[in-house]
């Protein structure tokens, strides 16, 4: 039991690494203080998913550098490309896009991030971790329970509070699509209306394709469409998740996130 606390403590660990590295890279890159995570708290799940992935797979005193490289490479691209796609799949949302760089993967894995994940972990197995281990090996094992369930607890309400606010972000989202699909459909129908001749008019009057107050009962709709639309906009934007991935995207929902992206930008200027 004792080696599953040490594991766990880990996985906080690297974690938390990770989350400094994103977002001292991001953070430079912005020129501002960038939270770059996943969760609300200075932890970035997938690097210490990572980071156990590499200890557990690649040898742990391996004496070719190159091949603990080159392995490191392969395990890393794998998680990140895993990640991606099963983020995107939940949350129909792409979280960050390589599309860019060369030689890339579908967007989701690139050659330059997975030399610098290779050389990291390549660092993570020769130096790091015989520190961390070291230094976990300091702490009594009567402590490791409370001081794993404090870190657990704090974990698993953050995930909690996450996917709760990424689910409400999608729900919102929907709603946002079916409003502007349907404020296209009716702002097409009256742009159809207003090309029709006078004769077509009224021939489709006579045949009762078209109702006389058709104009009037689509403005109102579209109005009313607007009106809700507005309301989605001015609610809750869900900063955390949009200040975190600045380039998120979604297919299915694009139209909406760049609404909410430009109304994020809006309340940054006032």
């Amino acid at each position: 039991m004792e080696l599953i606390y040490r594991w766990f403590l880990s996985f906080i660990i690297y974690s938390f690494l990770g989350w400094v590295c994103e977002t001292a890279h991001c953070s430079i890159g912005a020129r501002k203080f960038v939270n770059r995570g996943f969760l609300h708290g200075p932890l970035c799940p997938v690097y210490g998913v990572g980071a156990l992935l590499v200890l557990w797979l690649l040898p742990k005193d391996p004496k070719d550098t190159l091949s603990l490289f080159l392995s490191a490479i392969l395990v890393t691209t794998v998680l990140e490309y895993l990640t991606s796609v099963i983020l995107e799949k939940l949350f129909h949302m792409k979280w960050w896009d390589y599309s860019r760089y060369k030689f890339q993967i579908n967007g989701r894995v690139c050659l330059l991030n997975s030399l610098m994940f290779g050389a990291l972990a390549t660092v993570l197995v020769r130096f790091i971790n015989p520190e961390v281990q070291g230094l976990l090996s300091a702490v009594p094992a009567s402590v490791l329970p409370w001081i794993c369930l404090v870190l657990l607890a704090a974990v698993l309400l953050d995930t909690f509070l996450t996917v709760r606010e990424l689910l409400e972000l999608k729900g919102k989202l929907q709603q946002m699509h079916k409003l502007l699909s349907e404020i296209k459909e009716k702002t097409d129908m009256q742009k159809l209306h207003l090309q029709l001749t006078v004769e077509q008019k009224l021939s489709k009057l006579k045949s009762g394709d078209l109702e006389s107050k058709e104009p009037v009962s689509i403005r109102e709709r579209i109005s009313e469409l607007n009106r809700k639309l507005s309301e989605l906009e001015r609610g809750k934007i869900h900063t955390h998740i949009l200040k975190a991935f600045p380039n998120l995207s979604s297919s299915r929902y694009e139209g909406a996130l760049d609404r909410l992206k430009e109304r994020l930008q809006a309340r940054k200027k006032l």
